[in-house]
């Protein structure tokens, strides 16, 4: 089973995420970290590197940047992927693949979408970079 990591610092995102991904029936090894000091600590114990981690663009002081920035440089990260979600489109949207992110998406309102964003980022391949839930009637 593959492990994925959400790093935020409002617990209430994390659970959200992993609701999202129950309700699709992924089975996904969802696991919470405040901040990277704590992944930091997890990779120096030896424990294993997640395949994704997922970021919010919206915690205070550019920590998605800096995040990003730290962790691209650190080799055990050489093959996860990073996903970063936020709110509403940033204004720097552009500046994100260029730190090395995989994905966006924008938190959508239903569950329904969140559940094809997850589905689409953890299993196609071919997922672009903005992830946009399918149109639903």
């Amino acid at each position: 089973m593959a492990f994925s990591l959400i790093i935020d610092d409002r617990l209430q995102e994390y659970k959200m995420l992993v609701q999202a991904a129950k309700d699709a029936g992924i089975k996904e090894n969802l696991q919470y970290m405040q901040n990277f000091h704590e992944l930091k600590q997890h990779l120096i114990m030896g424990l294993p590197a997640p395949e994704f981690i997922f970021t919010s663009y919206d915690m205070p002081f550019l920590k998605a940047h800096s995040y990003l920035i730290a962790m691209k440089e650190m080799p055990a990260l050489a093959n996860t992927k990073y996903v970063i979600y936020s709110e509403t489109i940033p204004r720097s949207i552009q500046m994100i693949p260029m730190l090395g992110a995989h994905h966006f998406y924008c938190k959508p309102t239903r569950r329904r979408h969140h559940q094809d964003i997850l589905t689409r980022i953890l299993y196609k391949k071919g997922t672009p970079f903005f992830v946009m839930p399918y149109q639903y009637s």
